[in-house]
């Protein structure tokens, strides 16, 4: 009878571990929730008709971020994630506002327990505000465009871990500019459209814990380029270098 009651105690213990590590192994593949702060460094080289070469910022942004979606914990399948956010940076006289929608669907093949490599797809739309103190002119430039994007992912599983590299570019289509400056009248004109790269690799820690953190890094580079014969708009471009840093908790 204790032999019984022993091999019974067992059997349970044994099922008890097994269905519980099951049960995480398919919590860390649910989507989910992230919200968080930014904070990145940026270089922005404006140029124009009428102004120096060296107009140049230097200057950092900080924002908030939120994202939805499965790519940090998907397995092999199908992968998305839905993510916003908004960004603000003022230095000296030179101030920038933007604020930007992304949403990404893909296919995420194993290559064994640990390691996982995915392609995305996607699009999303862009608004960025830059005033910089450019020669005194009181320059302001909007600028709003919708984009299609690529990438491919590589995810690595640690212990209590998740990591994920993305490489990707977002190639800007149709998009809308307009320029003021003092002494002219506002152009509003067409953008060019523009393939801007970017990479980025996040840690997801803790992930089956009750209170997981990502952190991760951030490049991306950007360029607007008017498309426009005026006076004032002619051969007007901005470039962007950006490096960033992401901190949230997941839900």
């Amino acid at each position: 009878m204790k032999t019984r009651s022993k091999l019974l105690v067992s059997g349970l213990t044994c099922f008890t571990v097994a269905f519980t590590t099951q049960a995480l192994a398919q919590n860390s593949t649910k989507p989910i929730f992230t919200i968080g702060g930014t904070g990145s460094y940026n270089e922005y080289r404006f140029d124009g008709r009428g102004l120096d070469e060296d107009d140049k910022s230097y200057l950092g942004e900080g924002g908030l971020f939120a994202e939805f979606g499965n790519k940090m914990t998907g397995a092999g399948g199908v992968i998305y994630q839905a993510a916003l956010s908004a960004k603000y940076g003022e230095k000296d006289d030179d101030e920038v506002k933007e604020a930007q929608a992304d949403l990404d669907i893909g296919y995420r093949f194993a290559m064994d327990s640990i390691n996982y490599v995915d392609a995305t797809i996607g699009g999303g739309y862009i608004w960025n505000r830059y005033e910089p103190q450019a020669d005194d002119l009181n320059i302001k430039l909007t600028n709003k465009a919708p984009f299609a994007k690529a990438a491919v992912g590589y995810n690595h599983k640690f212990n209590d871990t998740t990591m994920r590299i993305e490489l990707g570019a977002r190639h800007t289509i149709n998009g809308k500019a307009k320029l003021k400056a003092d002494d002219f009248d506002s152009d509003d004109v067409d953008l060019k459209d523009r393939t801007n790269p970017y990479a980025e690799i996040g840690f997801l820690i803790n992930p089956n814990g009750q209170l997981p953190v990502y952190a991760g890094a951030y490049y991306t580079y950007t360029e607007y380029k008017l498309d426009s014969d005026s006076e004032l708009s002619s051969d007007t471009k901005l470039k962007r270098d950006e490096y960033g840093l992401k901190l949230g908790l997941a839900f």
